[in-house]
């Protein structure tokens, strides 16, 4: 079945989608933001995870969990550690990420870019060694680039195979099912937006997907096209799932 095929495949670009460059804040006093994604190693989350495709829908739970940090190209990274199971389907893995006054980032393997960019279209690529996935302060009219493909081609012409934008939506009242009991919560809703041009002579393929975060709890909800939210949640990049769902729910954190 797909989704099988999905789960096979479910590392094997894992970090591509963990890019944009940072930015600086204006000013010599950085404005400290609510914190919409706490970071502490030690830190946990469960997920209600389902992805649905042609086959129907297909449940089961995904495990996050933070802890001690690495340095690639001299930058310190928080380790996000990450598993799926669905029915007797088990995918693990890891991918890297930090805070600074700005947002959040998420670290990038270019080399397993690569291999998601057609043969044609490598030579003259140019790409990002991040992913951005929040831009401080969440509020109205609040949009971003999260991550970018640039190719030069021979005749002059620069253009973006692919292009990932986020934007803040609106701030809206939830109700998380935790295996503890309701809770109701205010989060943040953002969009997300991808564009995949695998020709520049023919029409672009369009996609999106949105994140709910609640301050000072992280990450509660997610719906979506599979591309964007495998992409986002697991740093995996696969073109396969265009026509796949994906939605997962909160039910249990430890914020110890």
């Amino acid at each position: 079945m797909k989704y099988k095929n999905y789960f096979t495949l479910f590392y094997l670009f894992l970090l591509f989608w963990t890019g944009c460059n940072s930015e600086n804040p204006v000013g010599n006093q950085q404005k400290v933001y609510p914190d919409y994604f706490p970071d502490k190693s030690g830190y946990s989350y469960v997920y209600r995870f389902s992805v649905t495709d042609a086959t129907g829908e297909n449940e089961g739970m995904r495990y996050v969990y933070y802890s001690g940090s690495s340095v690639i190209n001299g930058v310190a990274y928080t380790n996000q550690y990450d598993s799926v199971s669905i029915d007797t389907i088990n995918s693990s893995g890891i991918t890297y990420f930090r805070k600074s006054g700005t947002g959040i980032f998420y670290y990038v393997d270019t080399a397993e870019v690569i291999q998601s960019i057609p043969d044609s279209l490598r030579e003259g690529i140019t790409l990002q060694e991040e992913r951005r996935l929040l831009l401080y302060p969440l509020q109205q009219g609040s949009f971003w680039t999260s991550y970018k493909v640039s190719v030069s081609l021979p005749s002059g012409i620069v253009f973006n195979p692919v292009i990932f934008n986020g934007s803040f939506v609106v701030l809206e009242d939830i109700n998380l099912d935790l295996t503890s009991g309701s809770m109701d919560t205010s989060a943040a809703k953002v969009k997300f937006d991808l564009q995949i041009i695998r020709d520049p002579n023919k029409p672009a393929q369009n996609y999106s997907a949105f994140l709910w975060f609640t301050e000072n709890l992280g990450i509660v909800k997610s719906e979506g096209n599979g591309i964007i939210l495998n992409a986002l949640l697991t740093g995996k990049f696969n073109l396969e799932d265009s026509t796949i769902v994906i939605k997962q729910n909160l039910i249990e954190y430890n914020l110890k």
